[in-house]
This record gives structure tokens, C-alpha cells and sequence, in this order.
């Protein structure tokens, strides 16, 4: 009894210190994507080209953006009655444009700010392209934040991403959309998982133990009885 007792404990405890380090690893992912989102922001083109690619340092990377509206707005699909007001912005100091989600809307597009504007954005890479014949391009509306699709119907070469912005001077009185948070590596924190890990083995070889234990002990006694049962021979 004192034995499976013993086992239990050790077992129970070696379980619980593996989910207590499991809760820390996932802690410091969330502490970690929270720290990227309160960020002092950066210039955007401190830290991103026109013609670079989109990397994962990027996502959700807050940036200190400058520049001027220009061109026809767009609207992204978000559900069956809500959207997206989307505008190119030509950046300062490039001639390249970026996209900039304003907010949520129905069915309007308020008018875009005028002159230079400056603004905090958080950086998003672009969506997958989906079927054509779900946009209606002659409204401005698709079903997809696609830069290779609005690459064909802007008079500019576009960022390979786009920014959402809260700013009320670029939103204009809409519901200012959301970011999506940013991915953190698996590796922040690695050193947590594996001793939540190694504390799950810890707790295996207790049961492998216990069962060796146990069984040598059954074994014991079925010998001891078996003796016990089977008269000598003088």
C-alpha cells in the first residue's frame, strides 16, 4: 500500500509541475506578442522596403507611417453585410503605394484625408487570392485583401503588405479594425517546454518503477506461498 501510495504522489506531482511549466512557456508567448504590440513604433521605412517581401519579423510590427492618399478606395468583404474601407497610400520619401485598412463599414466610403498624414499602423501581410468571380471589381469590392489582385487595379507599385490603423485622423469616424495578433516562434520560452517535458518522463519512469516494483513483489510472494504449499522431500 505504501508503495502505490508513494507512486501516486510522484506521479501526481511530476504532472503537475509539467503543466506548471507548460502554463510559463505559453505565458511568455503571449507576453511576448503583447510586448511586440505596445512597441514604441518604428519608421516604416526603417525596417521595410517597397520591394522587400513580408517576414515574420514584419507581423504585427507597429510602425510610424507618412504620406499622402491618393487613388480610388476599396471595399473588402468581412461577412455578408460588413466590409473593409481600404486606401493606398503613397509613402514618403518612396513612390511606392501601401494599403491601409480604415475601418468597418456597410455600404459607405467616407472621404480620404487630404495632405500629408502621419500615423500609428500596425503591419499585416497580405490574404491569398480567392476566385475572381467573387469581386465585383467594377464596385471596388473583393473578397480578399490580395496584393497581386489590387496590384493590377492601382497606378502604382504596391508594398508586398498592408498596415491597419486606429488613428482617428485616417479612420474618420469607422470602427477601427482589429489586428490580428502577431505570431510568436515556438522557441520563446523553449527551455519551459522542455522541462515540462522532462518532468512528464520523470513521472513515466515513476510508473515504469512502480510496475517493476509491484510485479517483483507479486512475484516474491507467489514463490514464498508456492514453498510454503509444497511439502519437502527427506
Amino acid at each position: 500500500m505504501g508503495l502505490h501510495l508513494l507512486a501516486v504522489a510522484v506521479v501526481a506531482s511530476c504532472l503537475l509541475m509539467g503543466l506548471w511549466q507548460l502554463g510559463v512557456y505559453d505565458s511568455k508567448h503571449v507576453d511576448t506578442a503583447s510586448s511586440r504590440v505596445q512597441a514604441k513604433p518604428v519608421s516604416l521605412t526603417s525596417v521595410w522596403g517597397p520591394d522587400d517581401p513580408f517576414d515574420d519579423r514584419l507581423l504585427g510590427k507597429p510602425v510610424a507611417v507618412r504620406g499622402t492618399f491618393s487613388g480610388k478606395q476599396f471595399l473588402i468583404q468581412r461577412g455578408r453585410h460588413r466590409r473593409w474601407v481600404v486606401a493606398p497610400l503613397r509613402v514618403a520619401g518612396t513612390h511606392s503605394l501601401l494599403l491601409v485598412v480604415r475601418g468597418w463599414t456597410t455600404a459607405s466610403r467616407p472621404s480620404l484625408p487630404t495632405g500629408s498624414v502621419a500615423f500609428r499602423a500596425v503591419l499585416q501581410p497580405g490574404e491569398s487570392s480567392t476566385d475572381p468571380s467573387e469581386s465585383d471589381g467594377a464596385h471596388g469590392v473583393y473578397s480578399a485583401l490580395s496584393i497581386p489582385q489590387l496590384a493590377n487595379v492601382v497606378d502604382g507599385d504596391l508594398y508586398s503588405g498592408y498596415a491597419v490603423t486606429a488613428d482617428a485622423r485616417v479612420t474618420a469616424g469607422l470602427t477601427p479594425v482589429e489586428p490580428a495578433s502577431p505570431e510568436v516562434s515556438w522557441t520563446v520560452g523553449l527551455r519551459n517546454l522542455a522541462y515540462a517535458l522532462q518532468w512528464w518522463i520523470f513521472g513515466l519512469f515513476a510508473v515504469f518503477m512502480w510496475w517493476r516494483m509491484a510485479t517483483d513483489a507479486v512475484a516474491i510472494d507467489a514463490v514464498a506461498e508456492e514453498s510454503i504449499e509444497t511439502p519437502s522431500v527427506t
